[in-house]
C-alpha cells in the first residue's frame, strides 16, 4: 500500500476504493473551517449504497428510522407524547466508517458537514463563528448538521467558548425540520454537555467487522464487478510493475516464454 486519502490510520471495508497506481494524492485540508452543503440535487445517489455499509447495518438502519420519525414525521411523534428533536452521537474506532454511514444515509436529504478537527484548530472567535453559520444554515433550509469528529472541536477539558457553541448546537436541535449527528472515535473525551437530553440524547456505537464480514466481502466486490461485466483491457506500459497479471519488483527479471538463450534448440524434421 502506497497511500491513502484521507492521511492517518485507516479500517479498510468494503466501501473503500482500492486501485493500482504510484500512490493518492490526499485532499488538500482547507483552513477556513467552513461548512460544506449537500443537497439531493447536487448526489441524487449515495457514494456507498446501503449495502456496501458491511457491519454496520443496524446502527444505519436505526438513523434511518430515526431521522425519517423527527424530520418526516413530527406529528406522529407529537400524538405520541415524544420530542422530535433528534440528537445522534455515533462512536468508534477511527476509520470505521461512521461518517460514511451518516452520507450515505442522508443521501436524500439536505446535509450540513462542519469538519470538527478543522474548526477546532482555529480560533476561540473563529470557532464558535463556523459552527453558529453551520448552524443557521440548517435552521434556514432544514436538513442534518454533521459534526465529524467532534472531540477536536468540544473536547472533555472545556474552553468559555464551548458553552457558546454548545448553545448554537441546542438551538439548532430544537429547530423543527433540523437533526444534528456528531461522530468521534474517542467519546470518552468529550464534553459531557454534549450528551445532555436537549443535544446528543441517543448514540449509535460502531465496531470493527467481524471475520465473517471481512470474509464475505470480497466475495460481495467480486460478484458486483462480474454483474459489470469484463474489465476494459489495459495497456502494460501503463502499468510498469505488473506483467502478465502478476505484480512483480522493479528491476527484477521476468521469465519469458520459449527458448532462452544458452539453451539447446530442437525441432521436428520431416523424414
Amino acid at each position: 500500500m502506497t497511500g491513502v486519502d484521507p492521511a492517518g490510520p485507516v479500517s479498510v471495508q468494503p466501501n473503500s476504493v482500492v486501485s493500482w497506481g504510484n500512490g493518492v494524492t490526499p485532499s488538500p485540508p482547507s483552513t477556513s473551517g467552513q461548512h460544506v452543503v449537500t443537497t439531493p440535487a447536487q448526489s441524487p445517489a449515495p457514494a456507498v449504497s446501503f449495502d456496501d455499509l458491511k457491519g454496520s447495518h443496524t446502527q444505519a438502519g436505526r438513523l434511518t428510522e430515526w431521522l425519517k420519525l423527527a424530520l418526516d414525521e413530527p406529528e406522529l411523534l407529537k400524538t405520541l407524547g415524544a420530542t422530535a428533536n433528534l440528537g445522534v452521537l455515533a462512536s468508534g474506532p477511527a476509520g470505521v466508517g461512521k461518517a460514511t454511514m451518516v452520507r450515505t444515509v442522508c443521501a436524500g436529504r439536505r446535509l450540513v458537514e462542519l469538519d470538527g478537527p478543522e474548526v477546532g484548530a482555529l480560533r476561540a472567535e473563529d470557532r464558535l463563528g463556523s459552527v453558529a453559520s453551520a448552524a443557521e444554515t440548517v435552521r434556514d433550509g432544514g436538513g442534518v448538521l454533521l459534526i465529524t469528529d467532534i472531540d477536536a472541536l468540544l473536547p472533555v477539558t472545556a474552553e468559555p467558548v464551548a458553552t457558546l457553541i454548545l448553545t448554537e448546537l441546542r438551538t439548532a436541535v430544537a429547530t423543527p425540520g433540523v437533526a444534528f449527528v456528531a461522530t468521534s472515535a474517542v467519546p470518552e473525551s468529550l464534553d459531557v454537555r454534549l450528551r445532555a437530553p436537549d443535544l446528543c440524547d441517543r448514540e449509535l456505537g460502531l465496531s470493527l467487522p467481524d471475520a465473517a464480514i471481512r470474509q464475505a466481502a470480497p466475495r460481495g466486490v467480486a460478484a458486483r464487478c462480474a454483474s459489470q461485466g469484463p474489465e476494459p483491457r489495459r495497456d502494460r506500459r501503463a502499468h510498469p510493475g505488473i506483467r502478465g497479471g502478476r505484480s512483480v519488483r522493479a528491476g527484477a527479471r521476468v521469465p519469458r516464454c520459449g527458448p532462452q538463450p544458452g539453451r539447446a534448440r530442437t525441432r521436428n524434421r520431416r523424414a
